[in-house]
């Protein structure tokens, strides 16, 4: 869901995560991100998958802390 007159949108989703809040890191390509988490020791809570605007993840640190990761492979979400 998109805000007015700003970039910021709320993103609901069906996955089996907790409900707590959660980082979004915007990054240049998901897939690459991953192998660099992973090798650092975070699990891959969700693989890499398609939204609208290119592909997200969510990863779990070494302390249990989810982090979502995105690229925008496929544009700016249209207004």
């Amino acid at each position: 869901m998109g805000m007015p007159e700003t970039d910021a949108e709320i993103v609901l989703h069906t996955m089996d995560l907790p409900g707590d809040p959660s980082v979004h890191y915007l990054v240049d390509d998901v897939s690459n991100a991953v192998a660099v988490a992973r090798s650092a020791g975070c699990v891959i809570r969700e693989p890499p998958f398609d939204v609208a605007i290119g592909r997200c993840s969510v990863l779990e640190d070494p302390f249990g802390n989810l982090v979502g990761i995105l690229d925008m492979s496929r544009g700016p979400r249209p207004i």
